[in-house]
């Protein structure tokens, strides 16, 4: 880790993340199972969350989910960042350490 990068408690983000409020505006909200550029930004500042579990992460998208109550078809959308970006140790595939976890956190 250099001194710059900046390490975020992924349970925190959730938190905070999940505290604000909807915008007055359409958005459509994302969420990430895990974040970690600092293999891509060798001489630059990396980002990274720090703590990510798959309980962490269900309770950030359903979390988001849930705000969807009343809003009906295609505005029910969330992006999901991402499925196989290993290199940010971002990943919704199976792995050794958490199995299909990650992938059941979406299940209701």
């Amino acid at each position: 880790m250099k001194p710059k990068d900046q390490v975020i408690s992924y349970p925190d983000f959730v938190d905070f993340d999940l505290q604000r409020k909807n915008p007055l505006q359409k958005c459509y909200p994302g969420v990430s199972p895990m974040w970690d550029n600092s293999s891509r930004r060798v001489h630059l500042n990396a980002t990274i969350l720090d703590g990510s579990t798959p309980e962490h992460f269900r309770r950030w998208y359903h979390g988001k989910a849930d705000r969807f109550e009343g809003i009906a078809g295609d505005d029910r959308f969330i992006f999901i960042n991402a499925w196989n970006e290993w290199a940010e140790g971002n990943h919704l595939e199976p792995c050794q350490r958490w199995g299909k976890a990650y992938l059941e956190a979406l299940l209701p």
